[in-house]
């Protein structure tokens, strides 16, 4: 019993880090560094969501922004394949629309 408790809680503890966090464009904005160490990636789009990845060390961390919130310049539906680093001020200015 004891085993089989823990290892539901490692499995859990796993998909817990692959969820997407609904975030503010705020929050993301400090992510947007010029270190090519520690990208954020635009993934795409769907109906009501931006999609980012940010690279942390060796880890993805997924975001998605409320479409209200930001007007990409260029979107592309989320799951094409495709992925565009966010450079530093690129939130800004498609917030600021």
């Amino acid at each position: 019993m004891r085993n089989e408790t823990t290892f539901v809680l490692l499995i859990a503890l796993l998909f817990a880090g692959c969820a997407t966090r609904t975030v503010s464009v705020q929050t993301l904005t400090p992510l947007q560094t010029p270190s090519s160490y520690h990208p954020l990636f635009y993934v795409g789009s769907d109906e009501q969501y931006h999609y980012f990845d940010y690279l942390n060390l060796k880890t993805y961390e997924h975001y998605r922004v409320p479409r209200s919130e930001l007007q990409m310049p260029q979107e592309f539906a989320r799951g094409s394949g495709r992925s565009d680093v966010m450079l530093p001020g690129t939130l800004q200015r498609a917030s600021a629309r």
